[in-house]
């Protein structure tokens, strides 16, 4: 399969290895880099985690705010650090910032050590049920829902 698309790739006049390296790339590239996809101008993307309480709210006054809502379940849908360090620039905030420090999983296993900026993403990436409330962007603008009232800010 990406033979064939090397092959067809040729006919562009563009080196085979750099479009199956691309081509490879946006496969394992994570739909959270809202930026590297064809979205609706209106589009607005939630990122939650369905166990925790307020969830269900904020996803009700996300559809208030846009009828095109990509929704994205964190427990289920992987996201990549990259796709995270997006989220983060957006939101202008720390990883740390996004993290529930009264988890009984982030008192056992994070409090008390250091962490550089990376590690805190692999953090994100890989225990995402310690986010302590839902992410809405829409149009470049992000918004950490602590209240799901807060999605309104996107309007």
């Amino acid at each position: 399969m990406v033979y064939q698309a090397c092959f067809r790739c040729r006919f562009f006049n563009l080196p085979v290895i750099r479009f199956a390296f691309s081509y490879l790339f946006r496969i394992l590239e994570n739909t959270s880099n809202d930026t590297a996809m064809k979205s609706h101008p209106n589009e607005l993307f939630l990122y939650y985690n369905p166990v925790q309480s307020g969830e269900k709210q904020a996803r009700a006054y996300a559809r208030s705010v846009s009828k095109n809502i990509n929704e994205i379940n964190i427990q289920t849908q992987r996201i990549t650090t990259t796709g995270w360090r997006n989220i983060l620039n957006k939101l202008n905030l720390r990883a740390k910032d996004l993290l529930n420090r009264s988890h009984p999983d982030y008192q056992t296993h994070i409090a008390g050590k250091s962490w550089d900026e990376e590690s805190w993403l692999h953090i994100l990436a890989n225990s995402p049920h310690l986010i302590k409330a839902p992410i809405a962007i829409k149009r470049g603008k992000a918004v950490l829902c602590v209240t799901p009232l807060e999605v309104l800010k996107l309007r």
